[in-house]
């Protein structure tokens, strides 16, 4: 069994409904000591683009304000399942939502594995105006006003490699979803699965470019 919620009478727990921003819930959790606590919330987001620590990217979590825990289930005011916290940003609580657990369940029962999309490069936005004398080589000429998304950091073995992805490229597109800065890259990866291959639009040195990406694994 991977995980078992269960009410107080030992019955399976029921789940919410997606939660709504500003709806009212509450985290229940375990302190350092061992003891449950109970926090309250507020839905502050439905639909955050959260990049982890560990560059995985978490798409359409959300955003809880209030009494934060870093992990814990979260519950509606009638006890039933809203969400799973999965961490912390900006002295937030982020969790997965009730739908979004549902979905995970059901492919985790049918013996299917949960795994992020990857493509293995590390961009930012591109400068005001492009005039930043820090703008990478091959990046937008100063003057211009171009937005995407900068690559600062191709990994070695990863798709991006692959497919011709260089230091310096502007990212205006992936698979036909427009890129006007950094998260709009994430939000444009995090809906892919392994084993999509789909058309990478960049600028590079002036001229527009299309490369195939072939979307891999986030390596554990």
């Amino acid at each position: 069994m991977l995980l078992e919620l269960q009410a107080p009478s030992g019955s399976p727990a029921e789940m919410s409904p997606r939660p709504a921003v500003g709806d009212s819930l509450r985290i229940v959790h375990f302190d350092s000591t061992g003891h449950r606590r109970s926090s309250q919330v507020r839905v502050d987001d439905v639909a955050m683009i959260w990049s982890r620590p560990d560059h995985t990217v978490a798409n359409g979590v959300m955003a809880l304000s209030g009494d934060t825990a870093d992990t814990g289930v979260v519950v509606d005011p009638g006890g039933a399942v809203a969400g799973l916290v999965i961490g912390t940003a900006d002295g937030r609580s982020v969790a997965f939502s009730s739908d979004t657990l549902r979905k995970l369940l059901d492919r985790l029962r049918s013996g299917g594995t949960v795994e992020h999309p990857w493509i293995g490069v590390r961009a930012g936005d591109v400068p005001a105006r492009a005039e930043s004398a820090s703008t990478p080589v091959g990046g937008p000429s100063p003057g211009t006003n171009l937005t995407g998304a900068v690559v600062v950091e191709v990994v070695p073995g990863s798709p991006a490699q692959a497919s011709g992805v260089s230091v310096g490229d502007l990212v205006t597109a992936v698979g036909g979803q427009p890129v006007h800065g950094m998260e709009d890259l994430l939000a444009a990866v995090a809906p892919l699965s392994p084993g999509d291959e789909v058309p990478l639009d960049i600028i590079r040195a002036g001229s527009p470019v299309r490369l195939q990406v072939v979307v891999g694994v986030f390596p554990e």
